[in-house]
Formats: C-alpha cells, sequence, structure tokens
C-alpha cells in the first residue's frame, strides 16, 4: 500500500488525527470551544460514556473453548522400585524344603580306639508357597475411541501407558503393605513386612494373631526358624517410635551377616524421609556415600559403574533404594533385603490383554487388563532384617 501524499502540515494532521475522530461520531468542534485540558478531559469522558460496544472478548458465549491436548501430565507418584530391585524368577516350584536346626551342634570327637558316633539328623520343613493374583483393569466406549483425532480427547494409548504404570505402582504397594491390617487369609501378595517379621515384634508391637504369619507357618506361638532380625521400639503390644540412630542399622545388619552367602547382592530399602535423615546422621562420610551406581534388571539390583548405572547412597556398602510406599510410623521403616534368598516368582509376569468384541464384554467398546500372578519368596528369613518405630 502506497503511503499517502500531503501538501501540507495540516492535510496529514486531519488526515491521521481528526478525520478518525470525526468517523468514531466525535464531535470535533468541542475542541476548540475547550479552555482547559480539563474541560477537554470532560468532553471526552463524555464521549465514551454515550458508547455502548459490545466487542467479542475470550468469556463470550460460543466463542473460545480451551485445548487441553491430549498429553496426559500426571501428578501422580508412581515409581515401583521395590518390585524393580526384586530379582525375578520365573515360577519352578510351590514350595522347598528346609533345614531348620542343625543335627549336631557340639561335640563329634572320637579316641584313638572309639567307636563311631550314633548317627543324627537335622530337622526338616515344608514350606507351601503359593501364587495369588494381582490386576488392573481400564476400558473406553466405543463412541469416545471414534472421536479420537476429531474432537480434543484423551488417547486410549496414553489412557495405557498410564494404566501400566499405576498397575506396576499397585504391585509395589501391595509388596510394600503393613503387615498391620493386611488380610491374613492367604489371598494376597505376602508383604514383606509380614515376611520380615518375628514372634519379638508380634509379642511388642501392635501385630495381632496370624499377622505376623508367612506362607502358612504360625509365628505366633513362640520364636522359630522363621523369625527375621527385627528391630523395633514396642513392649506389650504398644509401640514407642525411637529417634534414628545408626547403630540400629548396624546392629540389624550384624544379626543378618551370619545367614549371608556373601556381602554381594544387598540391599537396603527405606522411605524418601528416612533416607534423607540417615544422609543427616553423624558419620555421612563414612558410611553414607554417594559413590554406588545400580541398575534393576530381571535379576534384581547390580551395581555398575558410572556409564551404566543410576547413582544412590550406600551405607557400609551397600545401596540405599527409596520408595515411597515403604511403610510409616513417624518416618519410614528400614529393610535390609538380602537378594540371594528374596525374590519375586512369577507364575505369569505382567500380561497385557485388550479386546473390543461386544459379545465378550455384553458392551461397545475397548476394555484392557493388566495381571500378574506370582508371589514373593523368601526361602531364608534370617537373612533378612527390619527397623520399625521410628522417629
Amino acid at each position: 500500500m502506497t503511503a499517502p501524499f500531503f501538501k501540507s502540515y495540516e492535510a496529514m494532521l486531519d488526515y491521521y488525527y481528526w478525520q478518525p475522530l470525526k468517523d468514531s461520531g466525535f464531535d470535533v468542534k468541542v475542541l476548540q470551544k475547550t479552555k482547559s485540558m480539563s474541560e477537554l478531559d470532560e468532553e471526552i469522558d463524555n464521549f465514551l460514556i454515550q458508547k455502548e460496544d459490545a466487542p467479542i472478548i475470550t468469556s463470550t458465549t460460543g466463542i473460545r473453548n480451551i485445548l487441553f491436548g491430549a498429553t496426559l501430565n500426571s501428578q501422580v507418584v508412581l515409581e515401583s522400585n521395590a518390585f524393580s530391585l526384586l530379582p525375578k524368577r520365573a515360577w519352578a516350584k510351590s514350595g522347598y524344603r528346609a533345614l531348620t536346626a542343625a543335627g549336631q551342634t557340639t561335640g563329634g570327637d572320637v579316641t584313638e580306639t572309639g567307636a563311631i558316633p550314633d548317627t543324627k539328623k537335622p530337622t526338616f520343613a515344608e514350606v507351601t508357597v503359593s501364587p495369588h493374583t494381582v490386576a488392573r483393569s481400564t476400558n473406553m466406549s466405543e463412541i469416545e475411541r471414534l472421536l479420537e483425532g476429531k474432537d480434543d480427547t484423551a488417547k486410549w494409548v496414553d489412557i495405557i501407558n498410564f494404566t501400566a504404570a499405576e498397575f506396576k505402582n499397585t504391585l509395589n504397594r501391595n509388596i510394600l503393605a503393613d503387615a498391620d491390617g493386611a488380610a491374613t487369609d492367604g489371598t494376597i501378595i505376602t508383604p514383606l513386612d509380614r515376611i520380615i517379621a518375628s514372634k519379638d515384634e508380634l509379642d511388642g508391637t501392635e501385630l495381632t494373631t496370624n499377622e505376623a504369619d508367612v506362607y502358612g507357618i504360625d509365628r505366633d506361638a513362640g520364636a522359630t526358624w522363621t523369625d527375621a532380625q527385627v528391630s523395633h521400639g514396642g513392649s506389650s503390644g504398644t509401640e514407642t517410635d525411637r529417634t534414628l540412630t545408626l547403630s540400629m542399622i548396624d546392629d540389624v545388619i550384624a544379626a543378618c551377616e551370619p545367614y549371608w552367602d556373601s556381602s554381594k547382592n544387598k540391599v537396603i530399602l527405606t522411605g524418601y524421609d528416612t533416607a534423607a535423615r540417615i544422609n543427616k546422621l553423624e558419620r555421612p562420610k563414612e558410611v553414607y556415600t554417594p559413590d554406588a551406581y545400580v541398575e534393576f534388571n530381571v535379576n534384581g539390583i547390580k551395581v555398575r559403574g558410572k556409564e551404566a548405572g543410576i547413582p544412590v547412597a550406600t551405607f557400609n556398602g551397600i545401596p540405599i533404594i527409596r520408595s515411597n510406599n515403604v511403610v510409616k510410623d513417624t518416618i519410614s521403616r528400614i529393610y535390609i533385603l538380602d537378594l540371594d534368598h528374596l525374590s519375586l516368582e512369577n507364575l505369569k509376569p505382567i500380561t497385557y490383554i485388550e479386546t473390543s468384541d461386544p459379545f465378550i464384554q455384553n458392551k461397545f467398546g475397548t476394555e484392557g487388563v493388566f495381571s500378574w500372578i506370582g508371589e514373593i519368596w523368601c526361602d531364608r528369613f534370617a537373612a533378612q532384617g527390619k527397623i520399625r518405630g521410628l522417629a
């Protein structure tokens, strides 16, 4: 567009200033009558008051709709670190035979001409481990799915991706359920908190009858070979939370160590709050050093080099893994795990099945379900430790 040519300043002023005012309905003659700026302002205000514009703005009905987009921005904690760190093994059998007491603990000396000692035998026990099913399903109507890409909708694939992460977190929550209050009828995954329990814990804390039993083995009657190493603050059924000290961790590790095959494949599992507390305790540079790099795989947790692993802190060389789902007293409990004798047995690994068949669902739409069948397997209880009742 070519700029207009003006023969005088007055012509330019009229084009850019006076004519637009006239076009808006303003009487430019009032400017010639005003004697001060205040009078001019008043005339302009009077003109503006007379205007009754009806502009289209963002709140005008039917004008604007917000596009939220298909991306789902989760505000939910969905980590599954406890599930990830446990070694995954294919289900090989539904139990094991345990040696629960040595056949001979003293003697054995024979004189030069002495007779062969009487034979002895260890004590045996059969332990039955039963599988359990965990599932999570979701569905979407056929109409909603057909509208994908036409309207501003969440997509089925994004719903499924979220559900997959949520399902692993569901497994994580089941693994880390509190023994106090968890079902005792054998219908659930046996929580770590119940596997790593003891008769002394049962007597001292709020645990009630059968809440410390494991794989159908009764821990109520008395201390047995199934007892884990548990530090607690309870007495006669009432627990008072204690201030965490490093010696508590040292003592439980020391109690577990005689039952370990080696110092490898061990892990400390706790919550974010307790891990932070450990970091603040005395001697942090000696025992809590952020120099281990680990990775999760089907065999559990492995210490790797910087190039391949995730940096974590350690306590006496044992990696510390955090999970948001660890049971809290005042602060989260601590579990010392021997992964040589603790694993997640999979009768059926995590499986996803989907159908859009209306004759199967008796409705039009798509339904998907994630499922898993298995159980936490522990074949050496005394190698596992727990510290609870912490503040």
